[in-house]
């Protein structure tokens, strides 16, 4: 489409530039000026037809520095409409109903107005007209930058007549009949995208609306702390050391100590069974020892009933659960913890080490287990991991996935691995 169409130039910054010595003005009977005067415009404004949000008709102003060009201006939400507009005749354009009907009541009440004017203003009421039909004064322009955005009609008006004598019938008769062509229908494409659209912005709502309370649901969860086994946030140990795994929020930890230090059978036996006194869970014994082991807290290792490659002692470890104020509601009276032994040594030096994870209530099905050992992240998700470790002492963290919810339980421990 030509940016300049005989007379007629788009996309200027003030507006559409029409040039009046080649698109002659109608002239209002007797007085020799033009429609677009300052008391014809506010009829039209009283009969709704400019400075509405709907309107067709553009205001139109002359340019100071050149008189011959008459500005056409028509604004939508700050968006410039008559200067990108088109012949309707060549857009191949539909016009929505609503827009041709009120074009229709608007020229209705301007004749209205009629019945209280006199003199040259009655005249001129009366003697307005709508630009011929399939002329270039009738545009059209996109009121969005979307291929299905609504289009609005834009109408040069005060071009292209001359000032009539009343006929009989509507005066406007063959240029509605022109405008009603380009009535779009409901049953049009771009009907049915609009739609389309809005289903996926109510659908895209309602999803934004339940992930916003789901969230305010898990935030609203207040985890307190409580000893032993219950409910709480890392539970909490009786004995001077202990072992306490966290929960994440949801549950305490597996206790085993007491007081004096002693050790019990606890998290697993046999080669380098889990044991807790004064602090922490130490992996590892002092040679060919057997079965698993009672420690007291100096350290010290005996042996049992049963076969095995070291008993388990005390060490300097120290066992503490991680708050998770974050754990879905839907966990709450879970608990989890963390037990590990040393199956056996390796020909590097290293000694093979199991780490599990359990649950409690026994039976909750665990979907994966995020592991890292020693500030290392391990590629294996199952409960049960059997790291090559060297001795030393490791910070263990698990991070406990629970069927469909997306945030963990956690636990955390250290454990102390010797030969």
């Amino acid at each position: 489409m030509s940016q300049h169409d005989h007379g007629i130039t788009r996309n200027k910054p003030d507006g559409l530039h029409v040039d009046t010595n080649q698109h002659r003005p109608a002239s209002l009977s007797h007085t020799g000026g033009d429609y677009w005067c300052e008391s014809f415009t506010k009829e039209l404004r009283k009969a709704g037809l400019v400075e509405t949000p709907d309107a067709v008709f553009p205001w139109v102003s002359r340019r100071h520095d050149e008189n011959r060009i008459a500005v056409f201006k028509l604004t939508n939400q700050g968006r410039e409409l008559a200067k990108k507009s088109v012949p309707l005749s060549d857009s191949g354009a539909k016009l929505p109903k609503a827009q041709l009907d009120a074009l229709e009541a608007g020229m209705d009440r301007l004749r209205s107005q009629a019945k209280e004017a006199d003199g040259d203003l009655k005249s001129q009421l009366l003697g307005f007209r709508l630009p011929p039909p399939d002329s270039p004064y009738y545009r059209v322009s996109k009121e969005g930058s979307f291929p299905w955005s609504k289009r609005r009609l834009v109408i040069l008006w005060g071009l292209g007549v001359r000032d009539q004598a009343i006929a009989p019938g509507h005066p406007d008769a063959a240029a509605f009949g022109y405008l009603r062509r380009f009535e779009a229908t409901e049953r049009g494409l771009g009907a049915i995208l609009r739609w389309l659209l809005i289903a996926l912005l109510l659908l895209l709502l309602l999803l934004a609306a339940f992930e916003i309370s789901r969230e305010d649901k898990d935030k609203g969860a207040n985890p307190s702390s409580s000893s032993g086994n219950g409910s709480g946030l890392g539970g909490s140990s009786t004995g001077t050391g202990g072992q306490t795994f966290g929960g994440g929020g949801q549950g305490g930890g597996t206790t085993n100590g007491s007081n004096n230090g002693s050790s019990s059978s606890g998290n697993g036996s046999g080669l380098g069974g889990s044991s807790t006194g004064t602090g922490g869970q130490t992996l590892g014994g002092n040679g060919q020892s057997s079965g698993t082991t009672n420690s007291s807290n100096n350290g010290s290792s005996s042996s049992g009933n049963g076969s095995g490659l070291g008993g388990s002692n005390i060490g300097t470890g120290s066992q503490t659960s991680e708050p998770n104020p974050h754990t879905p509601t839907s966990l709450t009276g879970l608990s989890v913890s963390i037990s590990a032994r040393i199956q056996s040594p390796n020909a590097d030096g290293t000694l093979r080490t199991e780490i599990a994870v359990s649950l409690s209530p026994i039976n909750t099905k665990i979907t994966r287990v995020e592991w890292t050992v020693g500030g290392v992240r391990y590629q294996e998700k199952t409960p049960r991991i059997t790291p090559n470790l060297a001795a030393g002492r490791y910070e263990v963290r698990a991070e406990v996935y629970i069927r469909d919810e997306y945030k963990p339980l956690v636990a955390l421990t250290t454990i102390t691995v010797t030969r």
